[in-house]
């Protein structure tokens, strides 16, 4: 069970150097850096995780293989056998992607996490709390409306912890078969996604009542549908599948 994030001295010096230069550079930021910091945010994270560790068909075929400084990123063993596979994943809207990097590199052995974002800010923000990552090529973040644009390149695993911010992931599957691999269902990307039936919020503009509506929206196959109660008593969704 995944149930903690390694905190580990080189996240901890770069957190407090990003939390000192929003501070500074980004002061109308620093109640969002605050928002994304709390404990069901990493909750939530943890979650995701958790379920993709038990997924042991995730990738028992022959995988994407993405190409990071010009070496494969991939054994010939499946991922779930110690984890040689190197899933390259991308995030949707995955903010300052604070938790869920170090989570995603740690635990999951990913070869490189893309973060596709349309905030400027916080591009600028998640490379300092991913510093590390992001020197050595295991994090990037792309200004780019996922939903409106075409991703450029081929992911294993498309993670959405937002949906309930943006439009059905249903037009993000349609508008990326010819970009990710749709040769049937076992070559297709594993689709990680959550959402809320919480609509108490202006920018909540796509809630779900129950994982099966979310996966509906989605037009995915699920292999895992869950809820989950967070500290912050938010009811979430989550449904894993292709």
């Amino acid at each position: 069970m995944v149930d903690y994030l390694r905190f580990t001295p080189e996240l901890c010096y770069d957190w407090k150097q990003a939390v000192v230069d929003v501070e500074r550079y980004y002061p109308h930021q620093m109640k969002r850096t605050l928002d994304a910091s709390i404990p069901s945010q990493l909750e939530s994270k943890l979650w995701i995780v958790d379920e993709l560790k038990k997924i042991e068909d995730c990738f028992d075929f022959q995988p994407n293989i993405a190409l990071i400084g010009g070496s494969r990123c991939w054994e010939s063993r499946p991922w779930w056998s110690g984890f040689d596979f190197q899933p390259n994943i991308a995030l949707i809207g995955g903010w300052f992607a604070n938790y869920i990097t170090p989570l995603l590199i740690d635990n999951l052995n990913a070869c490189k996490v893309v973060n596709h974002e349309i905030d400027n800010d916080a591009k600028d923000i998640s490379y300092k709390y991913n510093k590390r990552y992001k020197d050595t090529g295991q994090y990037q973040c792309l200004i780019k409306d996922a939903m409106m644009k075409e991703l450029d390149e081929i992911f294993d695993i498309v993670i959405n912890t937002s949906c309930e911010h943006m439009f059905p992931m249903k037009r993000f599957v349609e508008m990326n078969k010819q970009s990710l691999p749709f040769n049937g269902e076992q070559n297709s990307p594993l689709y990680v996604l959550q959402s809320t039936n919480d609509d108490q919020y202006d920018d909540h503009i796509n809630c779900v009542s129950s994982p099966e509506e979310l996966a509906e929206q989605a037009g995915i196959v699920p292999e895992y549908m869950g809820s989950l109660t967070l500290s912050s008593g938010m009811e979430r969704f989550m449904v894993i599948g292709r």
